[in-house]
């Protein structure tokens, strides 16, 4: 059974699964060079579409069940609107938000009158009612006309629910011999927020504990700040986690966590969450946030936020595990890219082994509509667990497309006999060296195979990436990728930890405490201020070329973990494309790239 799966919306992606697995997965934003595009996967289906036969392909999933306009497929002239207004004026989910005179009027109304539960009905009644219909009817007919697939074909699934089969496909938890706990948590999807299930071994498909509507979203709550403190919301939250960590003393933050406590409660006994207000609010109209914060220093705010967040999230979590009994989780959905939250998380006593999904927000719930159809119909599933289903390129089409462009005659360009001893002469020697290798990664992190490598050993190296291509704000540290060898030579109690989480640390989506040693050979690649690091750990079976990269470097500097940032400029999504990453070459300091076994350099 074949199956195409279609994430429209913030963080567009398309996935193609053959009997169970999945084969390739295309962000939309890796072939229109907008970094979190929203809107429908165009390009990204239409590549896929010339890799494989659509008309063998059994159904089309979707994550969702409330579909809005930003989910419609578009016409040419439609999408190329679409495209401009993404592009040139700013983030499309925003701008919507901010809405017309009769939106804003709406929300004061709303924000003022104690009728938060009707108003948040009647919004359900109108997109269930009137919108979302329309979008379907649309989205068929496109798909209709353009690829043949019948409107029975497609599948829709609740948002939530395709983020908890995401992490049981991922992980292939159906092998597993213990019950598992799944919490999922995000802005907001199909009415709710947050959502906790519990897969019984043996079972079909997880079953619902509870649920709780997105007016009360944690999610939303720090979208809205993030908005207020002057960033980019749905894109820059990591800015607002990586700056609470600078400020450390409670009564800095305390009156302004008091405030956040204030608004939203959890119910421990029904693992449901209540709101003073529809939390929405915060974003389209931010009138709690400008009538409590305004004046307040920013980073203060931060650490409030990711203080309260981490408090009410782990509070849920306990009370999940007391409520069911079960210790083994998983961790889905937006809020869980919060790699410090993750990082108290697996700490927590009562629990024995906690799995998040790797870029957790929405572009991953892919990996669980396709395999919800699976379990419905019967059918096994198989993950490899690896993130590489990009684009790839054999050493053929890269000359190929190198010369027809001209970069022999622009760049000095020589093919080795052994890239990984020739890049790691380049890293011992604290040359910074960009790594365009194998199929790319899906997701919001780099995991080396589009990569900017640099010797961590001397904070020159954070200093020159930065400005040469990151241009991150002064508190963003970046991250290392390490050798499974050395995990507890740079985790501090890695030997307990990996019980936990072992699995989930080859995908730098939790950090950890940095030894002394850590914060010597991985000075550029930690928190400067609280020395925590947010690994990739690196295992043979992942990537064999990596890995021999990586021993290459620890024969000749005696470490044995780099830093690993994106190949991508400021501004910009992860490459995905050979045009992509001459583009990164061509427009930033980068003085050397490896494209499969080609080294370019702008050194003739």
């Amino acid at each position: 059974m074949n199956i195409l799966s279609i994430h429209s919306g913030h963080n567009a992606v398309v996935a193609y699964f053959e009997d169970g697995e999945c084969k390739k997965f295309f962000h939309e934003e890796k072939f229109n060079n907008i970094k979190n595009y929203s809107g429908f996967p165009h390009e990204a289906l239409e590549c896929l579409a010339g890799l494989y036969d659509f008309s063998k392909i059994d159904y089309v999933t979707f994550p969702y069940t409330d579909v809005l306009w930003l989910n419609v497929p578009r016409r040419d002239k439609e999408r190329q609107k679409a495209v401009k207004q993404t592009f040139y004026e700013g983030n499309m989910l925003e701008n919507l938000s901010r809405g017309s005179a009769i939106r804003r009027a709406w929300d004061f109304i709303e924000y003022y009158m104690p009728l938060k539960g009707l108003f948040f009905s009647f919004r359900n009644f109108i997109v269930r009612t009137f919108i979302s219909p329309k979008v379907k009817k649309a989205t068929a007919k496109y798909l209709n006309e353009k690829y043949g697939f019948k409107p029975e074909q497609l599948k829709y699934y609740d948002h939530h629910f395709t983020h908890a089969t995401s992490t049981i496909y991922f992980y292939n938890l159906k092998n597993t011999e213990k019950d598992i706990l799944i919490f999922s948590m995000d802005g907001a999807g199909d009415g709710s927020f947050a959502k906790v299930y519990i897969y019984r071994k043996g079972a079909a498909l997880p079953e619902l504990v509870a649920s709780s509507d997105f007016s009360s979203s944690i999610g939303l709550l720090y979208s809205g700040v993030t908005r207020h403190l002057g960033m980019k919301q749905n894109e820059h939250e990591y800015k607002v986690m990586g700056l609470a960590a600078y400020v450390n003393e409670e009564k800095y933050f305390k009156s302004s966590y008091d405030k956040f406590a204030k608004i939203i409660k959890l119910d421990e006994k029904t693992l449901k969450f209540r709101s003073k207000f529809n939390i929405n609010l915060m974003i389209s109209s931010g009138v709690y946030l400008k009538d409590n914060f305004t004046g307040v220093r920013f980073d203060n705010i931060s650490a409030a936020l990711q203080k309260f967040t981490e408090d009410i999230v782990i509070k849920w979590i306990k009370a999940g595990v007391k409520k069911t009994g079960v210790r083994d989780i998983a961790c889905t959905g937006g809020v869980f890219m919060n790699v410090k939250m993750n990082q108290r998380i697996q700490q927590i006593e009562e629990i024995e082994k906690v799995y998040f999904m790797p870029s957790c927000g929405d572009e991953s719930t892919v990996l669980g509509s396709a395999p919800a159809r699976y379990y419905e119909e019967g059918v096994k599933t198989k993950s490899d667990s690896l993130m590489y289903k990009g684009h790839e390129y054999t050493n053929d089409e890269v000359e190929k497309f190198l010369k027809e462009r001209g970069y022999f005659e622009k760049y000095k360009i020589t093919k080795c006999s052994d890239t990984e001893k020739e890049t790691a002469l380049l890293l011992k020697d604290y040359k910074i060296v960009a790594r365009f290798q194998g199929p790319g990664e899906w997701g919001a992190r780099s995991l080396c195979n589009r990569t900017i490598l640099g010797n961590a050993s001397d904070l020159k190296t954070f200093y020159e990436v930065n400005d040469m291509i990151k241009m991150r704000d002064f508190w963003m540290p970046f991250a290392p990728t390490l050798l499974d060898s050395w995990a507890d030579k740079y985790i501090k109690n890695w030997n307990f930890l990996k019980t936990r989480v072992e699995e989930s640390s080859r995908y730098m989506i939790t950090s950890f405490d940095s030894t002394k040693l850590a914060q010597e050979h991985l000075r550029a690649a930690i928190h400067q201020k609280d020395k925590t690091l947010r690994p990739q750990i690196l295992f043979e079976k992942d990537n064999s070329r990596l890995y021999k990269l990586f021993k290459y470097y620890e024969e000749m500097t005696g470490m044995g973990g780099m830093m690993n940032t994106s190949l991508n400029i400021h501004g910009y999504p992860l490459v995905g494309t050979l045009e992509q990453a001459m583009f990164t070459f061509e427009n930033s300091g980068l003085i050397y790239m490896t494209a499969e076994d080609f080294l370019i350099s702008k050194n003739k």
